[in-house]
């Protein structure tokens, strides 16, 4: 009996190792990227032209709690030579972030073909395109658990125009926030790699978590819609209760020393 137990414990545990096997495998997951500890925009990247929203990029880098996705190779995404992927799924160990850029359900889109490519980029080398053949799209981010804060840079030539929505559910009922990323004509007469507007969005939430952010791209000219680039996802995770007790309990005591 002893020897029959044995055998089936042993064949459960060998399931569960192909089944990880499989998982670990899975092209579209990138699992705990490095150089999370970056900042938006370094210095020698093409440059941010114009920011919208109630949370700059240099308030982002000036937060120590920010995990900055720059869409490197370096950091174990596909390369642009061929390196297409569904569904972005970024894992975070040190902070237990989980980032899914969901591209199913967008009819008329290129989007299961979008990769990590060189140039547009506002930090490193590379940033993730979208291409399109339609007039409108939109792609969704969803992020468990929710975070306080999140922030993006596009890429957008004159023609185009993001509605960015920012929802305290990761379903897209309860509406927190938009923005509209529109650039100008100058904006988008980059001297960069290409005449286009890199535009930082950036929303601070000082009521609930963000769990859900809608890109909506709207083609605003009279010819083909082209591509879109992101670089620089940046978040910031919701303080811990431990971490808020012990700054509630650092202005108590400054206060009675007052």
């Amino acid at each position: 009996m002893e020897t029959k137990k044995l055998k089936r414990i042993i064949g459960v545990l060998f399931g569960i190792v192909i089944v990880a096997c499989a998982v670990t495998v899975k092209a579209s997951t990138v699992t705990d990227p490095s150089g999370l500890d970056g900042i938006v925009d370094p210095p020698g990247s093409e440059s941010i032209n114009a920011e919208v929203g109630n949370y700059s990029s240099s308030q982002f880098n000036a937060n120590n709690n920010r995990k900055v996705f720059q869409f490197e190779v370096s950091q174990g995404y596909p390369g642009n030579l061929g390196g297409s992927f569904g569904d972005i799924v970024l894992t975070q160990a040190v902070s237990g972030i989980d980032l899914h850029l969901n591209l199913t359900g967008v009819s008329g889109w290129y989007s299961r073909n979008y990769n990590v490519t060189s140039g547009y980029a506002t930090s490193g080398e590379s940033s993730i395109v979208f291409k399109g053949d339609t007039v409108n799209g939109s792609q969704i981010l969803t992020i468990s658990p929710g975070v306080q804060a999140v922030g993006f840079v596009l890429s957008l030539a004159a023609d185009h125009k993001m509605t960015c929505k920012f929802f305290s559910d990761t379903d897209g009922n309860n509406l927190l926030q938009q923005y509209v990323a529109a650039p100008t004509a100058e904006q988008a007469a980059d001297a960069g790699e290409t005449p286009r507007a890199e535009i930082f969005v950036g929303y601070n939430s000082s009521s609930s978590p963000i769990e859900r952010v809608e890109m909506y791209y709207e083609y605003t000219g009279t010819g083909n819609p082209s591509q879109w680039n992101m670089d620089d996802l940046v978040v910031v995770p919701v303080p811990e209760p431990a971490t808020i007790g012990l700054f509630a309990i650092g202005i108590l005591g400054f206060i009675r020393r007052r």
